[in-house]
């Protein structure tokens, strides 16, 4: 799974074919600290998509099927993540 955050790209597509250019000119503490919170917030989302996807739920916002097998096969003891600016 991939996460990419309005700010870091040149924008970021929605579904419904929405697309957000990026929010964040400035890197003052204040606008950094607001984009901290937001990664952080960003993060705990996907997680608990995550957690979603492993009992069965599905959160596409175009309601397109899970692939067979999915439930059950995320063992989300093992999730890391890495990045780079």
């Amino acid at each position: 799974m991939a996460q990419s955050r309005l700010g870091a790209l040149d924008g970021s597509d929605f579904p419904g074919g929405r697309l957000q250019t990026t929010l964040m000119s400035s890197r003052d503490p204040v606008t950094m600290t607001t984009a901290m919170h937001a990664r952080v917030a960003d993060t705990r989302f996907v997680l608990d998509r995550l957690t979603w996807l492993n009992v069965g739920v599905n959160p596409d916002a175009e309601l397109r099927p899970l692939p067979d097998g999915l439930r059950g096969a995320l063992d989300l003891c093992w999730v890391g993540m890495f990045g780079h600016s």
